[in-house]
């Protein structure tokens, strides 16, 4: 089950089948995330998106009302592991999961580089 995200009033959590955006006044559920066949291992909100990885190679970028932007491929099976730097010079974002390989993005929409962790 992927740990709880917060941002200002809205929640991300899962358990269930699907990721689920919560607004906090309400208490009530307002957006599905919605990918069949796939389990969410891990969720971030990133400044206006929301980015998660599960039980398939792509980070999956969403819009804050639900929509899938864009999926990004990855070198493990699955991503077990979301890493964020937000600094104002420069933004990195790294995943981890199934493999021996670290994936770096500088711009979230593609995959820049892998770390290889191997024996040479």
């Amino acid at each position: 089950m992927p740990r709880l995200t917060l941002q200002s009033s809205k929640q991300v959590c899962g358990g269930g089948p699907h990721l689920c955006v919560w607004h906090l006044r309400s208490l009530a559920p307002s957006t599905q995330l919605l990918k069949p066949q796939v389990t969410s291992n891990v969720v971030a909100f990133h400044e206006d998106m929301i980015i998660s990885g599960g039980s398939e190679p792509f980070v999956s970028h969403w819009s804050l009302d639900g929509k899938l932007q864009t999926e990004v491929p990855t070198s493990a099976s699955s991503v077990f592991c979301l890493g964020i730097n937000s600094s104002p010079t420069q933004q990195v974002l790294a995943t981890g999961g199934s493999s021996y390989k670290i994936d770096l993005c500088t711009d979230f929409r593609y995959k820049d580089f892998s770390l290889c962790f191997c024996d040479p």
